[in-house]
This record gives structure tokens, sequence and C-alpha cells, in this order.
């Protein structure tokens, strides 16, 4: 809680829950207890951190959205409040209608590796809740509008902006992701983080409606590779559980940057690019760099994609594709487009591709250059006091910087790998 009208609305909704609280009735032969002191600030402590939570999860429009969280004694080692205490909020606040609860059930998440592999995993159970109308009028009530709640309800920037991981590594057809390695300080890393903490700073200062954002960090990776030298990975990512960064692409949409409406600028096989721009090869990708003529668009782009990520050309599917295609399109992928005929076809409009174990770029490379040119664009737009929120290959931006954008987007490739990227922008159900 940054401000006076936050903490006024945790104690309202605390006051809400005690007194609704003394009318419950209790076990025969048990007596009700009063909160300690020290207690009651802890409540006030929860009470502001899952109302900031539920707020962050409320769009434009005043819909609100679903914040989950594990209820384990375990899972509150790190919180200023026991797990008692919080699930003794969840009951009030759910018993004084403030909050909807969804009993607990196994979550999914989907981590996207950025090379061409993306794997999804069970995070455990747990229960969401979200905010009600009432609640959201006590908000109102004083003073703190849905649209801009981040100078009431905000974490300062984040302390750890840089981070490296060893190589991944496959086994058996299972991926292991490399080991997190401890960042040394040095020169190199000082510019690295304050790069990232200019961006941040920035950030800080900008009302983000609809969605979550607790700061940034740049991870790297492959930081065990005899060739590293902070050249690999180095994508910016959100801090936070349901950032702005994991919600669906449409929802994105919604976001408010400053009270307006946004676009997101998306570039088009990004990868692709960078690798005929890094290899002084012409690149004419047309409209849609995966069309290929009598070839299925979506596994001319799966096979693509997943050799960059491998480093050589397909020479069979990946069970997880064939799987992909089984689930989402019902169809036998290896029967349908075998995949000698889909290299073929792929390498015939991009006859790099066949030379990419002689190339010897690997996805991180690709990543740590695409990563370059977004965040020199984000400096860019900095400098003329224009917001912009990073999703891997692509930018968030008030609409009115969409041409601003692009220019430097444009501008950035070109000066960092000498090709002109083909570029994508995309509104909500309105027109630019």
């Amino acid at each position: 809680m940054r401000s006076s009208e936050a903490l006024a609305v945790a104690e309202a909704v605390v006051c809400a829950v005690e007194a609704w609280e003394v009318l419950q009735p209790l076990p025969e032969g048990k007596k009700r207890g009063h909160r300690r002191a020290d207690q009651r600030a802890s409540l006030v402590v929860a009470t502001g951190a899952l109302v900031a939570d539920l707020l962050r999860q409320t769009n434009p429009k005043g819909q609100a959205g679903w914040v989950w969280r594990q209820l384990g004694n375990n899972t509150f080692k790190d919180t200023p409040f026991g797990a008692e205490l919080f699930r003794a909020l969840i009951t009030g606040m759910k018993g004084t209608e403030l909050i909807q609860v969804a009993p607990h059930e196994n979550r999914f998440k989907a981590i996207d590796w950025g090379d061409g592999q993306i794997t999804t995993y069970n995070t455990g159970t747990a229960t969401r809740f979200r905010a009600t109308p009432a609640l959201l009028e006590i908000v109102q009530g004083h003073g703190i509008a849905v649209t801009a709640t981040r100078p009431h309800f905000r974490r300062p920037p984040p302390i750890r902006n840089l981070s490296l991981k060893a190589t991944t590594e496959w086994h058996r057809g299972r991926r292991y992701e490399g080991e997190s390695m401890s960042v040394p300080d040095n020169e190199t890393t000082h510019a690295l983080r304050a790069r990232v903490h200019s961006i941040n700073v920035f950030l800080d200062t900008v009302e983000i409606a609809g969605a979550n954002l607790d700061g940034l960090h740049r991870g790297f990776n492959m930081g065990d590779h005899p060739d590293f030298a902070w050249n690999k990975g180095g994508r910016l990512y959100a801090h936070g559980r349901s950032s702005y960064q994991q919600i669906k692409a449409a929802s994105r949409l919604d976001i408010l940057l400053n009270g307006q409406e946004v676009c997101e600028i998306d570039i088009r096989a990004s990868y692709l690019t960078l690798l005929h721009g890094l290899t002084g090869t012409p690149f004419h990708p047309g409209q849609d760099p995966y069309r290929v003529e009598g070839r299925d668009r979506d596994i001319i782009k799966a096979w693509i994609t997943a050799s960059i990520g491998a480093g050589r050309p397909l020479e069979r599917w990946p069970d997880r594709i064939v799987k992909d295609f089984a689930d989402g399109r019902r169809i036998d992928l290896e029967a349908y487009a075998p995949v000698a005929a889909v290299a073929d076809a792929a390498c015939s409009k991009y006859p790099l591709l066949h030379e990419l174990e002689r190339v010897g770029l690997s996805w991180a490379d690709l990543m740590f250059w695409e990563s370059e040119a977004i965040i020199a664009t984000m400096e860019g737009l900095m400098e003329q006091g224009i917001p912009s929120l990073p999703v891997h290959d692509s930018l968030l931006v008030p609409w009115r910087a969409t041409k601003t954008t692009e220019e430097l987007l444009v501008k950035n490739y070109r000066k960092l790998a000498k090709v002109t990227p083909l570029l994508k922008a995309t509104t909500g159900d309105w027109d630019l």
C-alpha cells in the first residue's frame, strides 16, 4: 500500500470482516477471542496485498478477473502474515460478499522457452478469488479509480533485475532446464542492470490499468557455454503472478497505459528475420513469412520454428509437435505432412535453413539480438515519454505511438542486424 487512500480501503475491509465474524455462531464451549494489535496489523497488510492483486486483475471496464493462490501453510513462509490469518480473511471477505471464491483446482502453466519449445507444467492446487461490485464500490468510495490503482497499490522496482541460467539439455525427449547461475559483479553486469533499472523506474510512473506489472528482469541463458559473453538470451520478463505477459493476447488489448488504449506491435518471424540479417542473406518474406504455396502455413511455421530452435533442419517430427497437431487439429501429422516434404518446401523458400548447423546461430543468439532491438526501441520511446511493455517478440504501446514504435523497431533491426523486419499492429475492437 502506497497511499493513505489504500490504507483506508484495507481498514474498511478489515472492519467489515470483523463485524461479520462477530455475528457468526461459535462451537459450543468455545469463547470468542480478540486479535492482538500485531495480529490485526498483519491482517491489514494481508488485506492490502489481496485487494491490490484483485484490482490488478480488474479491467478498465470494471470486469473482475481471477486471482489464484495456494493456501497451504508452507506457501506463506516468505509473507508478513500467516496462512491461518489469510484463510480467515478469505472466509470473512467471502461472507461479506466482497469476493467470490472458487474451490481449489489443479493449475497448469505454459512456458514458452523461446527456442520453439513450449512446456506445460502443473503448479499444484490453488484457490481462485475475484472482486465483487461491493469491493469495487469500497475502493471507489475512498477516491481510488479502478483504472488508476498503481499510485495506491504498487511495489517498488525489483532489486533482482538480471538472471542467468546454464544450458538447457534434452535426454530421451525430456527437457531439463538449465540451472540458475550466480551473476558476477563487474562492469558488464552493472551496465546491464542499469538499463533494466532505468526501464523499471520509468514504468513505475506509468498508470497501467487492466494488468499486473511488478517490474521487469532480464534473463540470460547458456551461461556455461564457452562462447558466452552476455550475448545469449536476454529477454525481458515480467515479475509477479498473473503479469500482463501471462494473460491472453486478446485480453492484453484491454490494457490502458496512462489511460490510453493500446496496440500490440508484433515482429513477424523475428528469429527467421534475424537469421537472414546476421548472415547477410537477402530476406524477402512477403506479407506472411510462413506462407508457402501449396503447404499448410501452421505446419511450415512449426517446422521452421523447431528447426531454428534445434539449430539444424528437422529430420523427424518431435513427439510434442505430433501431439499438438493431433490434439488441436485432429490430424496424423506424419501421414498428413511427411517431414521431408515439409523441409523441402520450407528450404525452397529459405535456402539458408539448409545451412543452420554451418551458420551456428542458436536460438539464444537470435533471442539476444531480438532483445537488444526491443530494449533499444523501449529506450527510444522513453526519451519521448512514451511507455511500452515487452511481450517477448512484440511491444504493447499506446495506439497513438504506433507509427513511432514501428519506425524505431525498423531502425534498430537495421542497425543491429542489417535487416528490415515485417511488423503487424493489432488493436482491440476499435480501429486505428
